[in-house]
């Protein structure tokens, strides 16, 4: 079975490939989706959180997500010491979840693939790129964060460079190109369909 990192920055459309994969019947990890839920449902995760910024980061027993992405997105240090909690235990759980999947191929989905170390674990990793304009005001669309927290959060994601290094495929977001041809064509490349 392929393990197929899908990676790029916030508003890059990772997640619009990911849908388009499994439109495709191909099951796809979402890691973001499953750290916010091992995040309010592990007890270590709760714990080691509560110990080093407080019970106010649980309100009436369910995580504050605004209290820890300002936490977060306003420090590096917060921000690698709450990775170095929670990585951990999502490389667990996609190993878990991987040994459940029948198929030729399973993708996972992360904007912090390289920095979580879960790039180690995938056998090609597929960059999703776009415009740093285009995915500002994508992400300022669906969300109520201003241009500065989005950039904010950009800086602390790897640049696009980095990935690259590391990418074996790279798929142009850009509504110039389609995205569904590119897909297609990276699966054949991958020998899946």
């Amino acid at each position: 079975m392929l393990k197929i990192g899908i990676t790029g920055g916030i508003g890059s459309g990772k997640s619009v490939v990911a849908n388009i994969l499994q439109q495709m019947g191909f099951p796809v990890y979402d890691s973001d989706s499953r750290a916010k839920a091992l995040t309010q449902t592990n007890a270590d995760i709760r714990q080691q959180l509560t110990a080093m910024f407080g019970d106010n980061l649980f309100k009436y027993n369910i995580l504050d997500k605004k209290a820890l992405s300002q936490l977060i997105f306003s420090s590096d240090k917060n921000l690698k010491a709450v990775n170095a909690i929670i990585h951990p235990v999502v490389v667990g759980d996609f190993a878990t979840w991987t040994t459940r999947q029948n198929a030729a191929a399973v993708f996972l989905e992360s904007a912090i693939l390289m920095e979580s170390g879960l790039y180690q674990k995938m056998d090609k990793i597929i960059l999703v790129t776009t415009p740093e304009k285009l995915r500002i005001d994508r992400v300022m669309k669906r969300s109520q964060l201003s241009e500065i927290e989005i950039q904010q959060r950009m800086q602390m994601q790897k640049g696009e460079e980095a990935l690259a290094e590391k990418a074996d495929f790279v798929i142009l977001n850009d509504e110039k190109h389609l995205l569904i041809p590119q897909v297609h064509s990276i699966l054949q490349k991958l020998l899946i369909i």
